[in-house]
This record gives structure tokens, sequence and C-alpha cells, in this order.
């Protein structure tokens, strides 16, 4: 664990030892969300294409179908590999004092 902190543009800096223990490289995407008032969690969403590859494999000329976002993210979360697999790592390196 560790604390971050939010610059006044939104940017979010991950303690370093949270990304070391998560993989988490320049370029990843996170998923952010709210459980509480107070209270989130996040996730990173590892995929075996980049944006760019996703962009170029929807890109639409003319008007956009109504289910194209619909196949987007099943496509994404076909490609995603779940942030759950790494907790194991993250909590095994937390129990035992590393950090």
């Amino acid at each position: 664990m560790g604390l971050g902190r939010m610059q006044a543009r939104g940017q979010v800096t991950i303690p370093a030892e949270v990304r070391e223990a998560l993989g988490i490289q320049p370029g990843d995407v996170l998923l952010f969300e709210a459980t509480g008032p107070d209270e989130g969690r996040f996730r990173v969403v590892r995929t075996t294409r980049s944006l760019d590859e996703y962009f170029d494999a929807y890109r639409v000329e003319g008007p956009v179908p109504a289910n194209l976002w619909d196949t987007v993210a099943e496509d994404l979360a076909r490609d995603a590999t779940p942030a759950d697999a790494l907790m194991p790592v993250y909590r095994e390196a937390a129990a035992s004092g590393e950090r």
C-alpha cells in the first residue's frame, strides 16, 4: 500500500510499490470505480491489443452503427486479463511485509 495524490488537473500519482506489485507500466489502462462515499478501487485493464489497434479495427466511415459500442465492449472484455489474477501476488507480498 501507499499514498498517492491527485493533482489539480485530475492526474493521480500511483505509489511505486503499488505500480511494481501490479506491474503497471506507462500507457496501461486503469479502470476506476467508486464503491462508497469516500472509497473506491481501481483495476488494471490489460489487453492483447493497443488502443490504436482498436481504433483502427473499428474505424467507421459514415453513420456509426447503433451496436458498435456493444461490439467494442465485447472485444475488450474478451481481450482483457482480469486484474484479479494479479491480486494474490500483491496480497502475498503485503502479508509478508514486502512493499
